[in-house]
């Protein structure tokens, strides 16, 4: 099966599930990916890093922004490039975190046509799935018009978070890495903490 009907297969599959269990809609969570947020890069000993499938978000649901690296979209997000404390860790300077910013602000440019047609799209399908009146084939024709603007989005996401990462040093996406890692980790603890603390019966 060639990748782009994989993608389709596996997309139709979870539109059905997201319509017989009631659950979030499937154009809300490729919305998700779309919106921007993204990861830190992971930075290999002698070579660029590279960015791959994003992991589950942290807990209190927001991420650090485009990081180039095992990471991926987030719904919210605080640019970690200008996080003062992450500057300083990874030993940014001023012209990097300038040049950090202006990939990002110009990728959001490049994609607004295509995020307003794919929140358009997805809202049709959503509308359309939810009634319950069209054919199937109607549904997958108004599938491929939702993915159609997503991919690329997605595409330039890829392109972004790797020009990022040429920003730094092999050594910089590594701390960021380091830096970003060790704060999930923080934020895991403290949600467990505030878990326990809202049903003592669970300690």
């Amino acid at each position: 099966m060639l990748p782009s009907a994989r993608q389709f297969v596996i997309a139709a599959v979870l539109l059905v599930l997201a319509a017989v269990l009631g659950g979030p809609s499937v154009t809300a969570m490729a919305r998700r990916g779309a919106a921007g947020g993204q990861q830190p890069p992971v930075a290999p000993a002698s070579q660029t890093p590279r960015p791959s499938a994003s992991p589950s978000p942290p807990p209190d649901g927001r991420g650090f922004g485009p990081i180039p690296g095992p990471s991926g979209p987030r719904p919210e997000f605080s640019p970690w490039w200008k996080d003062a404390d992450i500057v300083k860790q990874v030993g940014l300077t001023p012209a990097q975190v300038n040049s950090i910013d202006k990939l990002y602000e110009r990728r959001l440019k490049q994609i607004q046509l295509q995020a307003d047609e794919f929140a358009k799209q997805s809202a049709e399908l959503d509308r359309m799935m939810s009634e319950r009146l069209v054919k199937p084939e109607e549904i997958e024709f108004q599938a491929q018009k939702m993915l159609t603007p997503k991919a690329y989005i997605d595409i330039s996401r890829f392109r972004m978070l790797y020009e990022m990462s040429k920003v730094m040093t092999v050594e910089q996406n590594k701390k960021l890495q380091d830096v970003v890692q060790h704060r999930r980790e923080q934020q895991r603890r403290e949600q467990a903490e505030r878990g326990r603390g809202r049903n003592p019966s669970a300690q």
